[in-house]
């Protein structure tokens, strides 16, 4: 199991005080896990806590209709 090595309050991985949204979205543009890892200096581990982290927080959002 995968430690989450995140504060919380500013979203960043600690010790390397990279924003969590910055990797996610660097992913989603279609950057390959070597890439990312190379450019911010980060693990394997690293990613993969950071989806882990992601799939978490949204998987907790309530969604409510407007109106």
């Amino acid at each position: 199991m995968l430690t989450l090595k995140f504060d919380l309050v500013s979203q960043l991985l600690l010790g390397q005080r990279i924003p969590v949204n910055l990797i996610l979205g660097k992913l989603a543009a279609g950057m390959t896990y070597e890439e990312v890892m190379t450019e911010y200096e980060i693990t394997r581990e690293d990613i993969l806590a950071v989806l882990d982290y992601a799939a978490k927080t949204l998987s907790s959002e309530e969604v409510k209709a407007l109106g």
